[in-house]
């Protein structure tokens, strides 16, 4: 939830930045606070994503029982991953800080990359998988990344329309990943049947917990 919030705050910024520098125009962008909020929502939301779609009660640091498995090596990498996420969310600030906002840019997502797939297979794998969270996840990704090329191409033609393709991908981008959540399976540790009016069985989607009424009796 705070990564959502993240980016509707950052989506705030980025339109304020673009109403007071240069009348909507950005042939010659600048670094200010108002883009450097933008800059530290808009990547720190991708980092906060991954990470609280961690499965629930899993330790950042965990022993390893074989590491040269498939299940250790992921282990590792998840691991490797969730760290980074930790660290980067108040790094990236200080980078802007340091660089400016043209070269923060490029530094910085490559980084959201990293990030993107973390949320990709984590809304696929720990939300499911079902085919709502599958689609979810990669749809969410690609249209992420469109964003992201579509930021590479107004940096090189300085075309403001371009505009629309970034803003618009980011934005449509939430929207897979709102039906993965909602098709999220929960495991219940006591099935109950919902026919009998009961609470949702384990591996229930939560659109059915959602549109399931629970007995009072």
């Amino acid at each position: 939830m705070t990564g959502f919030v993240w980016l509707q705050l950052g989506a705030a910024f980025e339109i304020g930045n673009h109403f007071y520098i240069n009348d909507w125009q950005l042939y010659e962008p600048i670094s200010d606070l108002i883009n450097a909020s933008f800059s530290f929502m808009n990547f720190g939301a991708q980092d906060l994503n991954a990470l609280g779609l961690r499965k629930k009660g899993l330790p950042l640091a965990r022993p390893i029982d074989n590491f040269f498995s498939t299940d250790g090596l992921l282990n590792v990498i998840a691991m490797i991953g969730d760290f980074l996420f930790v660290v980067l969310i108040p790094i990236r600030p200080i980078v802007y800080a340091a660089v400016g906002r043209q070269a923060s840019v490029a530094i910085l997502s490559p980084l959201a990359l990293f990030s993107g797939l973390f949320t990709l297979f984590r809304l696929w794998f720990n939300l499911g998988p079902n085919k709502y969270t599958k689609w979810g996840g990669i749809l969410f990704f690609v249209l992420a990344m469109l964003g992201v090329a579509m930021n590479f191409v107004y940096r090189a033609t300085c075309i403001e329309f371009v505009h629309l393709g970034i803003g618009g991908s980011f934005i449509i981008s939430v929207i897979p990943f709102a039906i993965a959540i909602l098709n999220a399976e929960y495991e219940s540790s006591t099935p109950v049947d919902v026919e009998e009016g009961g609470i949702p069985n384990e591996k229930t989607p939560i659109s059915g917990v959602l549109m399931t009424p629970i007995s009072t009796e």
